[in-house]
């Protein structure tokens, strides 16, 4: 009987990874794919029917009656060895050609975008020992509001005279390797590793092919890799490995801001107040430590006019560009994955008016998601057996709000959400989740 509900389990698993495979496929054409437009409508709302549709089946995977016994495997050095080396090959030699191409036809011009000189002059800044977040003239004034992690891994790049966008790209894969090596030394079922490469290398290769343009001009995928170790990292078997995580995360964007008080009341809630006092307090600690007794105290008010130049840029996006007509859709609205040009269209308000009711809608619609995730996480708290699984579940209905309702939604912000869906195929809780190996 018990071979029986084994075998049952397992198939029940391969029907729902099957499912998930799909919705992945079908998450990246609507994201990135060039050839599939479904309009401005019905792009991003697609894209939000396939984000619930994975996180569904995904609390489905979270429960043991979903879920088989896969074993632990152990693997030799020399396995995991041959493992990651193949992959580095294979990651580099089926994207560096487009990127490299790319690059060459797009030099890096501050007219075009700031991100990347801004970028490069945080990091000069503090090779020359000048204070990095004073004003930055690009022909306008830009006011610094990058968080310490998004410039500090550039400083070697900049030293040693490397692009940054090469550089970018270099950490994310050293990332994906690392993912990995992370999955094999804790002993992954290996249809979860092979899952996990062939959508690495699949993700790599057509998002290289289909945009990258958007490598050349932009360093988001340094954001990816921090939400990569932001999901291996919350499994970890040690408090401070989780907090270093979210510490990692914190010092680099603000977006899953809502979604982490969710994650620590789980922690309490899973383990005790004390882990979950410990791990907020590392965070605190380390946001000081980084971030506000050496930047913010020097001078304090670089937050603030960082936000408020944040917000001019956020008009300066909905407001059409020099090379449109006066009536045009902004280019920034246009790209078919959010909501913002239907409250663009609100022509009645002021622009002004009109962001700033977008962005109630914004922090309405990313409270109300994580309200849902942990009303669902109360409701069958007896039957979620990978807690973990589930709180990943989470961060990945959140961003897809979060992204989808976002002022400005640039297409290659997409790939911090997608990268979650790949991640939650990827991941084999047996092997991962601590906790279901106490309660065996």
């Amino acid at each position: 009987m018990k071979v029986l509900t084994l075998v049952h389990k397992k198939i029940k698993e391969y029907y729902l990874l099957c499912l998930l495979i799909i919705l992945m496929i079908a998450e990246y054409r609507y994201m990135f794919d060039p050839s599939v437009q479904a309009g401005i409508f019905w792009q991003p709302t697609i894209l939000v029917i396939i984000g619930i549709l994975i996180y569904v089946v995904s609390v489905f995977r979270s429960t043991d009656t979903y879920f088989p016994k896969f074993q632990k495997r152990q693997y030799t050095p020399i396995s995991i060895l041959v493992a990651l080396s193949a992959l580095s090959i294979l990651l580099w030699s089926t994207s560096h050609s487009h990127i490299e191409h790319a690059i060459g036809l797009n030099p890096i011009d501050h007219r075009i975008s700031d991100v990347i000189p801004a970028t490069q002059l945080y990091a000069q800044r503090i090779l020359d020992g000048v204070f990095p977040y004073e004003p930055m003239d690009f022909g306008w004034i830009v006011y610094p509001n990058y968080m310490p992690l998004r410039w500090l891994p550039y400083v070697p790049s900049v030293w040693l005279d490397i692009d940054v966008r090469l550089w970018t790209w270099g950490i994310y894969l050293t990332t994906c390797v690392g993912a990995l090596w992370y999955m094999m030394r804790r002993g992954s079922d290996p249809l979860y590793l092979i899952i996990y490469i062939f959508s690495i290398l699949g993700f790599n290769y057509f998002y290289s092919m289909h945009r990258a343009d958007d490598l050349s001009k932009t360093v988001e995928f340094l954001t990816v890799a921090v939400y990569m170790i932001l999901a291996l990292g919350i499994f970890s078997r040690t408090w401070w490995c989780i907090a270093l995580a979210l510490a990692i995360a914190t010092l680099s964007r603000f977006s899953f801001a809502i979604w982490a008080p969710f994650f620590v009341l789980l922690i309490w809630y899973l383990y005790d107040f004390t882990r979950a006092t410990k791990i907020v307090s590392f965070v605190v600690l380390a946001v000081l430590a980084i971030y506000i007794i050496p930047f913010v105290l020097r001078q304090p008010d670089i937050f603030i006019e960082g936000m408020q130049y944040y917000g001019k840029a956020i008009v300066g996006e909905w407001t059409p560009q020099n090379w449109q007509a006066l009536d045009a859709v902004p280019n920034s609205l246009n790209q078919s994955s959010g909501y913002a040009v239907f409250f663009w269209e609100m022509d009645h308000l002021s622009v002004e008016d009109r962001i700033s009711l977008y962005g109630k809608v914004h922090l309405i619609a990313c409270t109300s998601i994580m309200l849902l995730c942990s009303v669902v996480f109360y409701m069958f708290k007896h039957k979620i057996r990978y807690p973990i699984l589930y709180a990943l579940a989470s961060l990945k209905i959140y961003l897809v709000v979060f992204y989808t309702f976002i002022a400005v939604p640039y297409i290659y912000l997409q790939v911090v959400n997608f990268i979650i869906t790949i991640m939650l195929i990827s991941i084999h809780p047996l092997a991962m989740d601590r906790l279901f190996s106490q309660r065996e």
